[in-house]
């Protein structure tokens, strides 16, 4: 435990020396924490890097936790949730119990200060300018500025949601709006193969510069559900985290007499399973197979840190 970091390397095998194919590195602060009677913590996909930490093609799937003694029955126990279903549709994966980790959400403030030393097709007119910013499939714009020089000012915020490992590019476009329904890109952050970067002579190295204030905020709890069913009142950031003031278990025992969903063999019958969500941890039980009488049995735990969040059970 003297390091901080995880690092999983992956190796291309050779007769004569093994080449390196990409690695994962995991913070052990992030890495989150199985406690006993939990089911296996559900593997997720991870960008290989490279060595200097840039992503590369490729993705390893795993699951990282950090648990205890008990945990060495573990690869005993994997399939001992499972059973033969009754319904070929299913496979054994989708009725094991598992237990999944939400990604953190961090808010993205962008401030659009201004853009200097435009440069325009038409050297007889104006621009009319806006700045577009991207992250994902979300996009913003800024007011559109009909600016006397070459010059634009606008100080404006643009707000953006951001989940960890923050894989998405944040991409910014300057566009000159020519005419009804019609944008001209005059350059673009980080600049790609179809816009060039804009220079006034061929030979001296000068381009439009567009000056910004981007920082990442984690003092606040993103709010990605309603706020009177909240599950998490955290901020994102972990190191605002108070300590945890206990612990929430949850047992899921059965269910009686269920309306069925489906005919299997000219019989009413259902595949049930329950959901339970707290916090960025939620959980799925297995599910049983042809029952309206269905036996979980099943027991979770969550840490609590504030007595004000909701736990919600869904059942499916």
């Amino acid at each position: 435990m003297q390091s901080s970091v995880l690092e999983v390397v992956v190796m291309d095998k050779d007769l004569v020396k093994d080449a390196f194919a990409g690695i994962v590195r995991f913070d052990l602060n992030e890495v989150p924490t199985r406690v006993p009677l939990d089911s296996p913590l559900a593997p997720e996909w991870y960008r290989l890097e490279d060595k200097k930490g840039k992503k590369k093609k490729g993705e390893l799937i795993l699951a990282v936790w950090i648990g205890t003694q008990a945990d060495e029955a573990f690869l005993d126990a994997w399939h001992s949730d499972a059973v033969s279903p009754v319904d070929s549709s299913f496979g054994s994966t989708q009725i094991r119990s598992k237990v999944y980790h939400a990604s953190r959400l961090w808010y993205v403030r962008v401030n659009v200060i201004e853009v200097q030393d435009l440069v325009l097709a038409e050297k007889t007119r104006f621009p009319d300018v806006y700045i577009k910013a991207v992250i994902g499939n979300q996009l913003l714009k800024t007011k559109p500025v009909q600016a006397r020089t070459m010059n634009a000012f606008w100080n404006e915020d643009l707000m953006f949601v951001a989940a960890e490992p923050f894989e998405d590019h944040l991409i910014l476009t300057v566009e000159d709006r020519v005419g009804p329904n019609k944008d001209e890109v005059l350059g673009k952050k980080p600049s790609s193969d179809d816009v060039e970067p804009l220079k006034k002579d061929k030979d001296k190295k000068f381009s439009t510069r567009l000056q910004l204030r981007i920082c990442l905020d984690g003092g606040y709890h993103v709010l990605d559900e309603s706020t009177q069913y909240s599950s998490d009142l955290r901020p994102t950031a972990r190191q605002l985290w108070k300590k945890s003031i206990g612990i929430l278990e949850l047992g899921i025992l059965n269910a009686d007499a269920l309306h069925p969903m489906k005919t299997r063999d000219g019989r009413g019958t259902s595949d049930t399973y329950c959901v339970a969500k707290y916090g960025h941890k939620w959980v799925r039980t297995r599910t049983i197979i042809d029952s309206l009488n269905p036996k979980y049995n099943e027991q979770y735990t969550w840490e609590v840190f504030d007595p004000a969040t909701v736990l919600t059970v869904r059942f499916g």
